[in-house]
Formats: structure tokens, sequence, C-alpha cells
């Protein structure tokens, strides 16, 4: 059994040989120490070396997670980026990430901080965010690769939205319609009409082949594309009226005699109308004239009735004969005195006549 052990060497009991001291540890055998053991150096240092066999080479930090030793600093620090340390109370370098992998920042804690590029999230310094995707890709140079976006395409080391690629003619119509880059369309772009043409389905057709596209007032022309309006209409389809002021004298007489006219036509049309419906109305309605007798045809059929009675042959002898004063008196309703029977009688106006007690067919008593 080996009874004591040199300075820097601990007697290892399992097999009974001396054993150099551990890094962060020493053994010097100065008196008051331990002989037997090593001694931990404490204070968050550590040696160089096994087999320390002084404090004095206690001189050297020890590293927590995430630190390295900088042996040209003889200091600690933080690890750099697409690199880590997860041993703690060590003074080891960091360690390199697996090939093509990175991480987030320094300091990192463990071999898990170590990533494909795409996958950090921040690819903004690897792709453009605009037009390309990163896609992690360990065989790749870096470990990813910068695809073009859906609608987008690769032009060298750049993508390109397809109009600006300055080939649209598998893309458009190059007659009748123009390429417009649109990310949010199918492909990433959309082919609209040209000017001069408007949408048909899915074709464009020239605007002068629609009918009657510029009006009444104007004539299309194909090349250079434009309505020619005429009578001081204006506007893209001749649309726009001519204001009073631009209209010449003879413009102005030709209106104010079409109105002028229409207007009188309008009134003598009412007035046909007006007479029309006034000779309707005098047709329905009999005239006074066709249900009455005038007062002197009441007269002469009541002097026949008169003599015919009487036995008178005509009106003169009737007249004059003394029984009565001059001629028979008169059929409407007024007292006569004596009447033509030297009587007071009352006659009454009526068309239809019938003899009386006397015979007298002319008169009617009371």
């Amino acid at each position: 059994m080996t009874e004591d052990c040199p300075p820097g060497q601990q007697l290892n009991n399992a097999t009974d040989q001396c054993e150099l001291c551990p890094k962060g540890s020493y053994r010097s055998k100065t008196p008051g120490e331990d002989t037997w053991a090593c001694q931990l150096c404490g204070n968050q240092m550590t040696t160089a070396d096994e087999g320390a066999d002084q404090l004095a080479d206690c001189n050297i930090p020890t590293c927590s997670e995430g630190y390295g030793y900088d042996r040209t600093q003889k200091n600690c620090v933080a690890c750099p980026v697409n690199t880590f340390q997860s041993l703690p109370g060590q003074y080891w370098p960091c360690e390199d990430c697996p090939v093509n992998q990175i991480t987030a920042g320094t300091a990192t804690t463990a071999s898990t901080g170590c990533f494909l590029p795409c996958s950090s999230g921040s690819t903004q310094a690897l792709c453009s965010i605009k037009t390309q995707v990163c896609v992690d890709d360990a065989n790749a140079a870096g470990g990813y690769r910068c695809d073009c976006k859906y609608s987008y395409t690769a032009q060298g080391d750049t993508c390109i939205l397809p109009c600006s690629s300055g080939s649209t003619q598998a893309l458009c119509s190059i007659k009748t319609q123009v390429c417009v880059d649109d990310a949010n369309a199918a492909g990433g772009y959309r082919c609209d009409c040209k000017y001069s043409y408007t949408a048909q389905g899915d074709t464009c057709i020239h605007k002068c082949d629609l009918t009657n596209y510029c009006g009444d007032k104007g004539k299309c022309q194909r090349s250079p594309f434009k309505c020619e309006c005429f009578d001081g209409y204006s506007g893209e389809q001749c649309t726009v009226r001519p204001a009073a002021a631009t209209q010449s004298d003879d413009e102005v007489e030709t209106l104010v005699i079409a109105v002028v006219t229409t207007v009188c036509g309008l009134l003598f049309l009412l007035l046909i109308i007006v007479c029309l419906c006034v000779i309707a109305k005098r047709r329905a309605t009999p005239t006074r004239s066709s249900s009455k007798s005038t007062t002197a045809e009441i007269d002469e059929r009541a002097s026949i009735a008169s003599r015919s009675v009487k036995n008178y042959d005509d009106f003169p002898s009737f007249a004059i004969n003394p029984a009565y004063n001059s001629k028979p008196p008169s059929v409407f309703g007024v007292s006569m005195g004596q009447g033509m029977n030297g009587q007071g009688t009352k006659v009454y106006n009526n068309d239809v006549y019938f003899s009386d007690d006397d015979g007298d067919v002319a008169v009617y008593k009371p």
C-alpha cells in the first residue's frame, strides 16, 4: 500500500495507485492541508491541466453554459453564432453546430439550439421576402435554398412576376390584351383588354365592332380609336349634349321653331277634341222646339177645330162672327173673359185635344 503520493497526485483507493489531480483541483502537501486528497480550486476558478500541485495553478475562471474559455483572452466569452456550450463549470471552447445549421444568436446553451436556416423564422437575410420562399436543404450551400414564390418565375438569382419577363406572348394576346402583374391572380398575372378593346367572355373585341358604340351622334374610328362626334355632342361615346351658349343662331332658331310648332299642334288637337265633344252632346239632347209646339201652331190647330164644330168654313168668316169677339181665344192658361161661348172660360195649353160638354175640342173647363 502506498503510504503517500507526490504533490499534484492523490491515492485511488480502488487501485491503490497514485493518480493526477483532475482539472479544477490541486494537491501541494503544504503543512495544514489534507495530504491525501486533491482540493477543488473554488471561486469559479479552475486549472489549465490535470496534476496541479499548488493553489496558484487555480488561475483559470470556470465558464457557465453558453460560454467558452478563450485561451487568448484567458477569460470566458459568449459562444458565437452557430456554436454552443452545454457544460457548466468548465473552461472548454464552444462547439460548432452541425453542418449547415445555424443558431438564433450568441450564447447558445445546447445543441438543440442549432437548426436549419429556414426554421429560424427570420429569413429576410437569406431570401427575398417579397418574391422568394426559404426552403431548408441540408445538401445545399448554407443548408437552405431560395425558391420563387408561386406567382413568380426565376430569372437568374432573382424571381420576377411573369409580365416583367418581357415575353408575354404565351400569356396574353399581343394584339388585343396587355399583361398585368398581379400576385393575387392565378399564375401571378392577368390579361386586361387594351384601351380600344372591351372584354367579351375570355377574349377582347374592338369597341367599334359593338353595335352603335358611339350612339346616334357619333361615328366610331378604329385607328386611332375615338368617337367622332357631330351636332355639337362630345364625350367618349358622344353622349354629352351641347350647351345652349355654344349653339349657333341657326340652331337656336330651329329649336325655337320646333318647340312653337309642337305647342301649336297640341293646342289645335285639343280644340278639335272640344268641338267633337260639344257636337256629340247636342245630338244626344233633343231641342225644345222638337218636343213642344209653338204658340202659332197651337192657335192654328184650335182655330181649325173650332171652325169644324161650328160649321165655319174659313178663318175670315170665323173671325167676324158676332158670337165671338174677334177670333178664338188663345189656348194658353188665362181667363179670356167672354170665350168662344160667351162665357168666362179658362183654356189650357195641351197638344192633345178632347171635346168638352159642348163638343168644343179646343177648350177645357176647370
